[in-house]
C-alpha cells in the first residue's frame, strides 16, 4: 500500500507554503462557520480545500513553483514582520529590524533611544528607536 501511494505521488507537486496557508484559512472558516452557521463560508472553505488537493495532486510542478514564488513574494512583508516580532520578543539585548530597500534583517542594541541605522547589507540609512 505504501509503494503504491509512493508511486501515485511520483512526479506531483506535494505541499509549500501556500498549500499550508490555505490548510490553515481552511480551518479558520471551518471554526467560523461552527459559530456562525453560513452557508459561504461552508462552500468557501470547500472550494479553498478542493484549490488545495488541486495543487497537492498536480503534475504541473513548474506552474505550481511559480504560484507559490507569487505568493511568497507577496507575503514577504508580512513573513519578515513575523520573524521580527519573534526575535524582538526572545532577544532581551537586542532589537531587530528589516530594511526596506533590501529586507535584510537588521539588529542594533536595545535601550540606546533614536538612533540611525545603517543597513549592512546595501547601505540604506533609516531612523529607528531601539
Amino acid at each position: 500500500m505504501k509503494d503504491k501511494l509512493i508511486q501515485f505521488m511520483m512526479g506531483r507537486y506535494g505541499t509549500d507554503t501556500l498549500n499550508k496557508h490555505i490548510l490553515y484559512t481552511v480551518l479558520v472558516l471551518i471554526v467560523l462557520n461552527l459559530l456562525l452557521n453560513n452557508r459561504m463560508l461552508y462552500f468557501l472553505s470547500y472550494a479553498l480545500i478542493a484549490v488545495d488537493l488541486f495543487r497537492t495532486f498536480s503534475k504541473n510542478v513548474t506552474a505550481r513553483s511559480a504560484e507559490n514564488a507569487k505568493y511568497e513574494e507577496f507575503m514577504r512583508p508580512v513573513f519578515d514582520q513575523v520573524k521580527v516580532m519573534q526575535k524582538n520578543f526572545s532577544d532581551k539585548d537586542h532589537k531587530y529590524f528589516v530594511c526596506k530597500n533590501c529586507h535584510k534583517m537588521v539588529r542594533v542594541p536595545k535601550g540606546k533611544g533614536n538612533i540611525e541605522v545603517t543597513c549592512p547589507r546595501c547601505g540604506h540609512h533609516f531612523d529607528a528607536r531601539s
